[in-house]
This record gives C-alpha cells, structure tokens and sequence, in this order.
C-alpha cells in the first residue's frame, strides 16, 4: 500500500490581552490510517511531508505578533470601534485596525482540520468583501495612484491572495481525499475483484465451445463485445500515455514555474519586511501605513498559496502515479480478455463461413439443382470461402503483430530512454571513472537491443508489405471469380422475372459487397499497422541513432575520465586483503565446488553425449597426430634442403620467405600443436558434456591461457630464434634477435603470471579487486618493458634484412626520425599510470601493439600469396611448355631468357619480378593488395574505437552550403573517389588493351593505339569529373555562367595553351602526326614518342626528347617520312674522275643496289649522270626501301659497299683539283732554307713591309 501524505491546514481564533492577531501554520505529516488520520509507522517521511515542513516555517515567519507599542498605537490614533475582518496572513509588526487577527495557534493533523480551514476562509474572505469595493476612485495598486484609490487597490489585492488561498487549499482537500480514497481497502478489494474478474471472464471466453449453428445475430453480438472492450483498452492506454507524459515532463515542469513564482514573490515580500519599520515610520497618515501593511500581507498570502499549490502538485503527482500503476493492471488483465474476444469473433466468423460452405459444398454436388440457383450458390460459396480465409489466415496475426497499444508503449520507452540519456549526459562530467565506464557497458547493452528491436520491427514491416500486397491480388482474383460467376448468373437470371429470382439478384449484389468489404477492411487494418511499424522503424531508428551516441560519448569519456591511480594505498590494502582471503581457503573451496558441479553434471550425462565427447576428444587427437606428423616431416625436409644448399654452394642464396614460414611453421609446430590440442580437448569438454558455470569457466580459461602463451611463444621462436640468421622467418643478426627474444619472452611471462591469475581469479569469482589490480600492474609493466626495449635504437630498427633496407628505405628513414617521438610517448603513458589516466593509456598501448600487429600479419599474407601467385604462374608455365608443340617450346625457351645470368648460369632464386607474373597475375596480386589495405584500414579504426557511427558523424560533417545543398565531407570524398576511380579505369583499360586487344589486332598501329588510348583516357577522366561534380551538387548552370564569364580573360591570358590544346585534338583526330612517325620540324628528325592534348614528344637519333608544342606541328611545315606507311626512296650522290668510263660506274652502281638485301626490287633501282662538276663526273644512286629505317641502314651498307667496288675497278673518286696560272713565263724560284733560318725569316718578313713589285 502506498503511503499518502497530504499537507493540512487549520485556523482558530483567538484572542490575547493584547488584542486580535492573525496567524497562520502549515504542518506537512504522515497521512494516518485510523480515524480519517493518514499515519504508516516506521516509514521516513516522503517529499511531500518535506515540502509541507518548509511550508510549515515560511508561513509561521510571517504569522504576527501583537506589542505594547502597537496597542498604544491603537489607542492613539483610532476612535472607531473594532470591526471584524478576517485575514489569512499577518505580522508583529502589521496591526490593523480594520481586521480583526485570527490566529494559527495549533497545527492541523486531520482531514477535517483541512475543512476547518477552509470555512474559516470563507468567513474571513466573506468578511475582507466588504472592504474590497471602492470608495469614489477607480482602484489602483500603482504607486503613483490616489491614496485612497492605493488603499482600495492593496485591499482588493488582499482580498484575491486570499481567494486563491482558499482555492489552493480547496484543492489540497480535494487532493487528500482523493488518496484516501485510492488508499482504502476497499478501493483496492475493489480493483483487486475488477481484476479477477477480467480473468475469469476470458478463462470463460476461452472455455466457451462453438455452437454448431451460428446465426448473423451471434456474431454481430461477438464483434460488438469485442469492438466495445477494444475501444476501452484503446481509451485505457491513452490514457496511459497522457498519465506516463504528465510523470514524465507535466508536473516537473509545474514544479519548476511555481518555484519560480514562489522565488520572485518571497524575494519581493522579504524586501518589503526589510523595509517595513522605517517605511511605518515615515508614513504619514494611517491609509499609507495600511497600504503597506496590505503590501506585506499579500506577499505572505502569495507565498502561502505557491507552497500550497506546490504540494498540491505533488500530491497530484503522487495520486497519477497510483493511478497510473492500476490502470496499468487493468489493461494487462483487459488485454487477454480482448484477445479472447477477438479469437472468439474470428472464430464464430470462421465457423460460421465453414459451416455455410460445407451445406453449399452438399447442396452443390447434389444433381437436382438449377443452372440459376447452382450459379447462385457457387457465388455465396465464393465469397464465405473467401471471408473464412481472410478471417483464419490473417485477421489474428495483423491485430497481434504491432497493436496500438504496443506503439505506445514503444513510444513510452523510447521517450524515457531519451530523458534518461539528456540527464545523464548532463551529469557526465562529475562522474567517476568506473560509473562511466559501467555505463558504457550498460549502453552497449542497450545499443545491442535497440539494433535488434530495430530488426525486428524492420522484418515485421517487410511482412506487411508483402501481406498486403498479396491481400490486394487475393482480392482482385476474388472479385474476378466472382465477376465471371456473377455474369453467368445476371445471363442465367435474365429470363426468370419470378420472385425468387429477384431475391437472388439482389442477395447476389449484397455478396460482392461483402467479399469487397472482407477485403477493404482487412487491407484497411493492414494499412493502419504498415503506418504503426513504420513509426515504429523510425522510433527504433533514433533509438539506435540515440544508443550509438550514447556509446560513442560513454567510450571516449570513459578515457579522458580521471580514475585510480596505480600506486593507491587502498587498492594495495584490498588486494592484500582478497588475496588473504583467497588463499588457501577461498580458491580450495571455490575448485571443490566447481569438481562438485563436474560431477553432478556428469550424473545426468546421457550415453549420446559421452559418445560424441569421445568422438570429438579422438578426433582432435587424431588430427593432432597428423599435424605433428607432417611438421616432423616438413622440419627434416627443410634441414635436409638446407645442409645439401650450403654443402653445394657455400654463398647460398636467401631462402625465400615461403620457404622459410613453411620451415618455422613446421619446426614450432612439433610443440605448439600438442599444446594446442590440449586446449582443443577442454573445450570440446565443455561443450559435448554441456558443463555450465563455474567449472565452464575455468577450463575455458585455463585452455584460453595455454593457447594464448603457445600461439605467442611460437610466434618468436619462429621469427628469431634459428642457428643461422638466413635461416630466420626474419633474417636479422643474433644479436637483434636476442634482444626481441628477450623482451618477447619477458612480456609472455609477465602475461602469465599477472593476466592469467587475474582471469583465473575471475573464473573463480573471487578477489574482484585484485584481479582488476592485477590487469592495472600489467598494462603499467608491460609500457616500461616496451619503453626499455625501443631505448636501443639501432638494434630495435635493425631488424630489416639487409637485402630489404634499400626496398624499405623511406620506411627505415621514417621510423628513425619516429623513434624520439615514440620514447616522449611511451614516457608519457607510463606517467599516466601512477596519475589516474590508466584507461586513457591501455587505448593507447593496445591500439598501437594490435595495429602493428595487424599490419605485420597483412604484409605476411601478402608475400606469401605473392610467392604462391608466382609459383603458381611457373607452374603453368612449365605445364605449357611441356604440353606445347616444338615451335611454342621456342617461344618459350626465348621467354624465358630474362631468367638466365649474363654468364649462362641460371639466375639466384630471389624477388619476383614483372616478367614472372602474368597479367592475371598481377591483377589478382594488385586486387589481394587493396584488399589487404582496406582490411587493415577497416580493422585500425576498429582497433582504435571508431565506430560507423562516428564515422558517418565525420562524413556528414557540413562545410558550406551550395544554395540549398549542404556540401558534407562524405560527398568530397565521393567526388575524390570517383575521380580516382575515372584514373584507376582509365589505367586499367589502357593496360588491358596493351596487354590483350592490340596484340591480337596487328592492323592497328602504334598511332592508332596511341590515339585510342588518349581519347579513352580523356573521356573516362572527363566522365569521372563529371560524376564528382554531381556528387557535389555543382549548378552546371552556375558553372557555365562562370566559364562565360571569365571566357574573355581566358581566351587572351591562355591563348597559347588553347592553341595547343586544340590542335592536339586537331592532331588526334586527323592523325596527321601519330606516335611512331619519324618527322622532320625545323632540322630536327626524330620518332615521335607521345601526343598529348598540350605537347608532342619527339625523340631524336641521339637520344635527346625534344617537347614541341603542338600548335607548331599545325602552324609549320612538318616533314612526315612515314605518314602512309609507303617505300621510302633514298639517293646515294657519287662523284669519279673525268678518267672513268660512266657506263662502267653505272654498271657498278647498279650491281651494288640489287646486292643489297634492304633495297625494294619494284620499283627498281637506278642511276642518274646529274652533272659535269669541275673536279668530278656526279652520279646519283636512287633505291626504295620499306622504311626509314631500312632506308637508313640501306645507304650506309651501300656506301661502304661502293668504295670498295670502285677501289676494286680503279675507278677514283677524285678530290676537288685547283689549277694556278702565272702571267709572267719566267720559272717561279723555289728556295728551301733551314729550319732556323726559316723561321727567323718567316718572321722578318711578316715583320717587314712588302716591297712594291
């Protein structure tokens, strides 16, 4: 029974020597039971009692006191007689003449003390009326007003505080009533009957057989019951809802404006108390010492009222609350009974439908009928056929699969939900770490059932879909049977007019309304639970919206929230304590207990379970057995591989890193695998035998323990601790991997001893604090041991093999210049231990050791499907080789040249390279690759508690508006994404078609294929641009405007690059210049290399790139010796002396032009006499060759050819001759002088001026 607290009131009069005073009291008690009294024993008093108790002194502050000093006041200044006036609120220092005091001298503790009071305010109010109406002046409580019109004005005020007082005071007797009524025993025998009631009526309703004839009247009655108690536990959860929204917002918010109220008026009627000596003092007649006594008096009436209307609302809330709790149990024991209702109408409907059609199913197979009246009844079988269907199959499960009263109460919690997470986010900053960090989890939960209530109501919602579509084609095939029976019908009953026949035409009509109606109303009432479960889906939405919110607040405060220190006292005192506790006597009880669970749950254990545990145990075993087996094998096969290797050649190759996984795996796995077989076995314990509880728990711990430190122990054996260092899975020095040996031996012992008993501690339930203290101590230990093994720079970044330090060189030079940064880290995580940000340094510390663990992991996934990609790709070589004729094994032999050393011996087994990998290949190994990144980038944001959620706030973060359109960040990346997506295709296409298309199409030339590849290239990137623009919600409009805009600016500043860029397409398309052509620009000859919509790349015979923009290819003359693909002629020019016969030379000239092998024979070659020079007879040697090429190489041999032939002949090729001639006949005197004297006179006579001849 709830206890019910009501705040009473009571005024006597009396009187004093003194004279007439006003007082008044509130008393707030425990309701007591006997006696009209409220009163419950050894209860504590609730916050109604509280509020009454503050009411209680504010008003006893205010209640006045009667002086000596006021008397003689009294007497001196008035000679009218006394009058009666009553008032509700007064004070010592406040005396009226006009009012006579009632004062409050014992506080009311009964119900009729509450009525007392409330008639001596009516009398005192009756009294105060007479004094309310104005004397000549309008009243005014303005203090700029007439006097008298103030004084009228102040008693009118006073007059409605009291009114309101009585009011509220009224209310608060209405409110206590109210309770008790709620609070007898009768009321609850009476609920408690209603109750029984309800449920015997739909045991009855459930028990009721089915009467075999079922009339029209008997199912209206049914549905009428049942739409008259549907519409009352309809009208019962509404108001559920407006009681669960008053709780929940209504009188808080009631509370929160009469607080506001009661702080305004008290702060005004304290000022005006302050004031009010020196106010009486400085008054200067008696209406304005009564004017501001009334002031007062209504201030204090004013509070009075707010503190009782306060109570009143509490109380209010405290009688909904009541109510709130019985209507809830009337309608969970109204809801069986209308469900009982509703399966008793379906099933009257159904029965009656199937009876009807059972009598039209006998009178149809009977042969005595009518055509007409069989028409008839088929009609009336159709549609109660149909009604029974709708009524079995769906009317139940549509009303059952989300009723309004489910959505309600869905709506209810959902709205709880979402004040309970407003208050507490409001709250989270004072809270303590582990009441952060327990809510989180708790939010987790929520999370987790949110998801699946989300689901859940997703599925019902797909069902209804479906439903109704299928309710929609169910009917149309309903009313087209039918239409087609009726037709029938309407045809048959033309030519009958009798009576019986109308009545059948008109009981026909009536049947398609009913079908029609059957169905409408069922699609109706799908319809409407289609619109519950999809404000259902969007409720569940935001509330998994609101969880994941929640969760993702929870978690990153749950870092930055200051906790224990790991070098408090305390903690070290309980730990010392538990662990006393525990041993021996705690952890010995706690394993007899769990062996005495084994055992009793083995008692129960059936013969099938203990068969399938000993298949399972065998089972592992026997793999176990293999798996050893083939790691003995696998190990002495290695070693074998390795002795013959070094034996034979002592510089022995690497080994690659297959081989040697294969070799570690395989050598730690002789231990590792019993290991982890034993493990397997308690696991497969717990399961086949079904073990439960405590004993569940320790051997899944225990097996978890020996699996965890096998798997890690293996791990670094593997990779460092191999005799030879190329024989490691890591091929560093011993003295590095002594050093990741230690400390990696270090950390598992650390793990063993600390988080292994603090997981079995936790299995036992025992010694919660240390076992929590015991994973702290690690997380600290284990930041110092790595802090102490990064301090040794060189050895920890050493551990690269040196045959990959020039392939990882920026990653090398990247971790040195990382390492100080990540000592300052280190440091400060170990310093955050001992100051309390524990939680944030674990996230640190794990997310950093499980993401280069990821990343190591990814990269040996890598290599070793790189290195099956690349022994798969030999393999099929070989095969195809084998397989293949002798003219593809020459192909393949030339193919496979790349592999063989400049010396002829076979190249070292090493890195793969280009040429091993087919283009297959490489697509599958660049696909594994991004696969590989993504799965890393995915599970690092994973690592690191970055949920979608905060990812989807991060992407739909807005960074500008574009009109209406908020541009977010995801869009951006959209748009990168697709841009990058455009190159990616682009690259790809480009290659595939390099690879695959023109090889099998010789027809198109290199400049066709450039051609193709470059307007492919544009268009995918122009397409990707385009895509990303869109992404963006880029006005194209806008865009053009822009683009016209800065057109002129762009024409004349950019005039150049749009040349260009025109005439590359100029280029492109009218392929006057191609890749592969040999052109001559200028004195330049060269191939071109590459056009490009800006440039073309020329290459000359040196060598040397020549970069031609391409307005010159357009706007100058350009020589194209290859543009047709046509022979090309070349021309040999020769000169011999006037001496040589030309026939002769021709002949010569000739016969060396068809000895070539590079000359065409058609047209053929030819000999040209060009001219009589001064020192030589000129000829000209002209052949054609298919190619510049050809051409060039053509005239060289040629040449070569010629000078020999003629040397061969006799036949000179003479140098260029001058002929001197002397006027005078006179021999020209030749003198030869030493070599001394030539010189000195060589010199004299450069010295000397020439004579005069």
């Amino acid at each position: 029974m709830l206890i019910y607290t009501s705040v009473v009131a009571r005024i006597e009069r009396t009187s004093d020597p003194g004279g007439a005073g006003l007082r008044e009291s509130f008393v707030c008690e425990s309701a007591r039971r006997g006696g009209r009294e409220f009163n419950t024993p050894n209860r504590r008093p609730s916050r109604a009692v509280r509020s009454c108790s503050r009411l209680l002194i504010a008003i006893i502050l205010v209640c006045p006191v009667r002086t000596e000093a006021w008397q003689a006041n009294r007497g001196a200044g008035s000679s009218q007689p006394a009058t009666s006036q009553p008032s509700a609120v007064g004070d010592s220092a406040i005396p009226d003449e006009s009012f006579p005091e009632v004062r409050f001298t014992t506080p009311p503790r009964t119900i009729a003390d509450v009525t007392r009071l409330a008639e001596q305010l009516d009398v005192q109010l009756t009294a105060t009326a007479a004094t309310t109406q104005p004397a000549t002046t309008q009243p005014t409580t303005q203090p700029n007003g007439d006097l008298e019109a103030r004084l009228d004005g102040w008693r009118l005020e006073y007059w409605k505080s009291l009114q309101e007082f009585r009011a509220q005071v009224v209310e608060l007797e209405k409110q206590v009533l109210a309770l008790d009524a709620l609070s007898q025993d009768a009321e609850v025998a009476k609920l408690t009957e209603a109750i029984n009631e309800l449920r015997s009526k739909t045991t009855d309703v459930s028990r009721l057989p089915i009467p075999d004839v079922i009339t029209e009247e008997a199912v209206a009655e049914a549905r009428a019951v049942y739409e008259q108690n549907n519409q009352i536990i309809d009208a019962l959860s509404a108001t559920l809802t407006q009681q669960e929204a008053l709780l929940r917002d209504g009188f808080s918010n009631q509370r929160a404006r009469i607080q506001e109220d009661i702080q305004q008026v008290q702060g005004r009627k304290e000022s005006l108390e302050s004031t009010l000596e020196v106010d009486l003092k400085g008054a200067g007649s008696d209406a304005e010492r009564e004017v501001i006594r009334l002031r007062v008096r209504s201030a204090a009436v004013r509070v009075a009222a707010l503190e009782t209307a306060r109570v009143v609302v509490e109380l209010k809330e405290k009688r909904t609350q009541q109510e709130l709790e019985q209507n809830k149990l009337r309608r969970d024991a109204m809801q069986p009974y209308v469900v009982a209702l509703r399966e008793r109408m379906n099933a009257l409907i159904e029965a009656r439908s199937r009876s009807r059609a059972e009598r039209l199913r006998e009178r149809l197979a009977s042969g005595n009928l009518s055509p007409l009246r069989r028409e008839y009844y088929r009609l009336e079988l159709l549609c109660d056929e149909n009604i029974a269907a709708l009524q079995k199959d769906l009317a139940n499960a549509i009303r059952d699969r989300f009723p309004n009263s489910a959505f309600q109460s869905w709506s209810s919690r959902f709205e709880r939900e979402q004040r309970f997470w407003d208050e507490f986010s409001l709250s989270l900053s004072r809270r303590s770490s582990s009441e952060v960090l327990s809510a989180y989890r708790d939010a987790e939960n929520e999370l987790l059932r949110a998801r699946q209530e989300l689901k859940r109501l997703q599925s019902l919602l797909d069902l209804s879909f479906r439903e109704d579509r299928e309710l929609e084609i169910r009917a149309r095939q309903a009313l087209e049977e039918f239409g087609r029976i009726e037709a029938e019908f309407r045809r048959l009953a033309e030519r009958e007019t009798d009576e019986e026949t109308i009545k059948m035409t008109q009981q026909v009509g009536r049947f398609r309304l009913d079908l029609r109606n059957a169905f409408d109303e069922m699609i109706k009432l799908e319809q409407e639970v289609i619109g519950r479960l999809r404000k259902g889906v969007e409720l569940a939405d935001k509330n998994v919206t609101l969880w994941e919110k929640g969760t993702s607040t929870l978690y990153w405060a749950h870092l930055i929230t200051r906790g224990p220190t790991i070098l408090d006292p305390d903690a070290f005192k309980a730990v010392g304590e538990e662990l006393r506790a525990a041993w021996p006597a705690g952890i010995g009880g706690q394993l007899k207990s769990a062996l005495e669970q084994a055992r009793s749950r083995l008692e129960v254990v059936t013969l099938v379970d203990w068969l399938v545990l000993i298949f399972s145990e065998l089972a592992i075993l026997y793999c176990a057995f293999l798996l050893t087996r083939a790691c003995f094998r696998i190990r002495r096969e290695s070693i074998e591989e390795a002795l013959n290797e070094s034996q034979g050649e002592e510089s022995a190759s690497v080994p690659l890193f297959g081989r040697r996984f294969r070799f570690h795996t395989a050598r730690v796995g002789v231990v590792a695998v019993p290991l982890l077989a034993l493990s397997a076995l308690g696991f497969a314990f717990t399961i086949a035998i079904d073990v439960v509880g405590m004993p569940e728990r320790l051997i899944d711990t225990v097996s978890r323990l020996v699996a965890a430190v096998t798997i890690f122990v293996s791990a670094i054996n593997a990779a460092f601790k191999a005799p030879k260092p190329r024989f490691r899975l890591i091929p560093c020095s011993s003295t590095i991997a002594r050093h990741y040996r230690q400390f990696g031996y270090t950390l598992v012992i650390l793990a063993t001893l600390l988080v292994g008993a603090a997981n079995i501690l936790s299995a036992l339930e025992l010694a919660p604090t240390a076992a929590q203290q015991f994973r702290n101590w690690f997380s600290f230990f284990a930041t110092v041991i790595t802090l102490l093994f990064l301090i040794r720079r060189d050895t920890v970044l050493n551990v690269f093999p040196r045959a990959e330090r020039g392939r990882l060189a920026g990653l090398v030079t990247f971790l040195r210049a990382a390492h100080p940064f990540l000592i300052v880290l280190f440091v400060l995580l170990i310093v955050m231990h001992p100051i309390g940000f524990r939680a944030m340094a674990v996230y640190i510390t794990t997310g950093l050791a499980l993401t280069i663990a990821l990343i190591l992991a990814a990269m040996v996934v890598y290599q070793l499907a790189k290195e099956l990609i690349r022994w798969s790709a030999r393999r099929i070589r070989e095969l195809h080789a084998s397989y293949a004729p002798a003219a593809a094994a020459g192909e393949t032999g030339a193919a496979q040249k790349p592999a063989v050393q400049a010396g002829g011996a076979p190249a070292a087994e090493g890195p793969a390279t280009a040429s091993e990998f087919p283009p297959l290949a490489r697509a599958a190994l660049s696909v594994l690759r991004w696969a590989l990144i993504a799965g890393v980038l995915v599970s690092s944001l994973s690592i690191w508690g970055i949920r979608p959620f905060e990812i989807k706030q991060l992407l739909d973060l807005e960074l500008w508006r574009h009109g209406d359109q908020p541009v977010t960040l995801w869009r951006i990346c959209g748009a990168a994404l697709a841009i990058f997506i455009a190159v990616v295709l682009s690259r790809a296409t480009r290659q595939t078609l390099e690879s695959r298309f023109y090889p099998s199409h010789p027809t198109i030339d290199r400049g066709a294929q450039a051609a193709i590849n470059t307007l492919l290239n544009y268009v995918l990137i122009t397409l990707g641009v385009y895509i990303g623009l869109q992404t963006l919600r880029i006005d194209f409009g806008a865009l053009a405007v822009l683009f016209g805009g800065l057109g002129l600016g762009i024409g004349l500043g950019l005039q150049p690059l749009i040349v260009n860029f025109i005439s590359g397409l100029l280029m492109l398309f009218e392929r006057h210049v191609k890749v592969g052509d040999q052109v001559m620009i200028g004195d330049k000859i060269g191939e071109v290399v590459k056009v490009s919509m800006r440039s073309t790349t020329v290459r000359t015979a040196d060598g040397i790139h020549l970069i031609i923009p391409n307005g010159e290819f357009i706007n100058q003359k350009v020589e194209n010796w290859t543009l047709e693909n046509r022979p090309i002629r070349g021309q040999v020019a020769v000169g011999v002396s006037y001496s040589a016969d030309p026939k002769r030379v021709r002949e010569l000239l000739l016969e060396i032009a068809f000895a070539e092998p590079k000359v065409r024979m058609d047209p053929p070659p030819d000999v040209h006499f060009t001219e009589f020079a001064p020192s030589s007879l000129n000829f000209i040697l002209v052949a054609w060759f298919n190619n510049p090429a050809e051409r060039w190489a053509g005239m060289l041999n040629m040449r070569y050819t010629i000078i020999e032939r003629f040397r061969e002949a006799g036949i000179e090729i003479p140098l260029p001759e001058r002929t001197l001639r002397f006027d005078k006949g006179e021999p020209l005197e030749v003198r030869i002088l030493p070599e001394s004297a030539a010189g000195g006179a060589s010199g004299a006579a450069a010295g000397a001026k020439p004579e005069p001849a």
